[in-house]
């Protein structure tokens, strides 16, 4: 009576046919997109491709991109010249192709004063080569080699030594290891014409003739040295190199030259230089000496191991006292400084 009356639910019927035809219809939509998608990737993949093809076809064009011209900067100690003439074989090459780490190589074997190379390509055809040298302050001239140190001791160059020809015999006449007991020493002294002519016996002969022979060898060998070091100086002399400090290891002691020799000789050298003197060259000695030789033939040694300043200072006291004057070789490598 009180209750409310409810309409009942009417049944839906569900057209099964035309739910069919949507999924149909829906299942083909979706068909047509995913061809369409797929012939839009394939035409990407398609342009990619000849945009690829078109590179190659580019990058192989040899004539569109070879090399024109090189050029070189910040060299003073190597010749670009001499640089050009290393890299000519790229010339006309295609500049795509040319690797910058084979040009720094060749460069960087060739001299070994070069410390880096910076290498820029220009799709012009143009390298470009920034060369940075290890600057050499030394030169060193040993019997086998002339070689460029850097303010570290470390070689950065070198230049062709003249030949030099020492037999075993006179290398070992200049080390004073050649004795009257050789017998080469014996054999020169029996093919000598006035000894053949006088009927002189080696047996019979006294010490100091026999030492003539030793001392002979020496002096042979020696001569051939001295033209040695003269030839070399000459190389230096016509070098790229010639306003180098020039040290002479006539003992082979080069690789005991280190960073704070080649300072203390430097400093020494600049202080002469203002007193002034002339230098001719300086010989490196065992014992880490350095003889500094004057334009007019006078000797003076000095020590890394003693104040360069009170060295200098010592000079220069034999200097205003006019001792200097009347000595050949002056040694300043201890306080109480001597010559002769």
């Amino acid at each position: 009576m009180f209750g409310r009356n409810k309409t009942p639910a009417k049944n839906t019927k569900v057209d099964y046919r035309k739910e069919r035809q949507k999924a149909i219809f829906k299942n083909r939509a979706g068909d047509v997109v995913s061809w369409v998608s797929n012939i839009k990737k394939y035409i990407f993949i398609a342009i990619g491709l000849a945009i690829l093809a078109g590179l190659v076809v580019l990058f192989n064009n040899d004539q569109l991109f070879k090399v024109t011209d090189i050029q070189i900067i910040g060299t003073t100690r190597v010749d670009p010249k001499e640089v050009l003439g290393l890299l000519e074989d790229i010339k006309g090459k295609n500049i795509l192709k040319i690797r910058t780490v084979d040009i720094e190589k060749t460069i960087k074997d060739k001299y070994s004063e070069v410390l880096s190379v910076y290498v820029s390509k220009d799709i012009s055809g143009v390298i470009k080569l920034d060369i940075v040298e290890s600057t050499p302050v030394v030169i060193v001239i040993s019997r086998e080699s002339i070689t460029l140190l850097n303010n570290r001791a470390m070689v950065v160059g070198s230049l062709d030594p003249p030949k030099l020809e020492l037999s075993e015999t006179e290398n070992l006449a200049l080390l004073g290891k050649l004795t009257t007991e050789s017998l080469v020493v014996k054999k020169r002294f029996e093919d000598d014409p006035v000894n053949k002519e006088n009927s002189n016996l080696w047996s019979k002969a006294p010490p100091e003739e026999k030492q003539k022979y030793v001392d002979l060898f020496k002096s042979e060998a020696q001569q051939k040295l001295d033209g040695y070091y003269t030839l070399a100086k000459d190389v230096v002399a016509q070098s790229i190199y010639s306003d180098l400090v020039r040290i002479f290891d006539r003992d082979g002691l080069k690789d005991e030259i280190d960073n704070k020799s080649i300072e203390f000789v430097l400093k020494i050298q600049e202080l002469i230089l203002k007193i002034p003197l002339g230098i001719n060259g300086i010989e490196y000695k065992s014992g880490d000496t350095f003889i500094f030789i004057t334009d007019t033939g006078k000797q003076l040694y000095f020590f890394p191991r003693r104040s360069y300043l009170d060295q200098i200072r010592d000079l220069n006291v034999l200097i205003t006292s006019g001792e200097y004057n009347n000595l050949s070789i002056i040694d300043f490598r201890t306080e109480k400084y001597s010559g002769i």
